[in-house]
C-alpha cells in the first residue's frame, strides 16, 4: 500500500493538499475505519498471516 502520508522526525507533515487528494485521503481514512479494526489488530493479523504463510512454505 502507498503511504498517503510521509512522517518526519517532528510529526507528519504539513501542507496544502489540493481538493482531489483531501478527497483520495477521506476515502482510504473510511475504508481503513470500515474494517473496524485497531492498527493494533492489524498489525496483528499480518503477523499471523506471515506466520500461515511460513508454515505452509515448510509443509511443502
Amino acid at each position: 500500500m502507498n503511504r498517503l502520508t510521509h512522517e518526519r522526525c517532528s510529526g507528519i507533515k504539513p501542507g496544502y493538499w489540493s481538493p482531489q487528494r483531501k478527497e483520495i485521503l477521506i476515502d482510504r481514512l473510511g475504508q481503513y475505519e470500515d474494517t473496524g479494526l485497531t492498527p493494533a489488530e492489524i498489525l496483528e493479523l499480518k503477523s499471523r498471516h506471515r506466520e500461515l504463510l511460513k508454515a505452509a512454505e515448510e509443509s511443502r
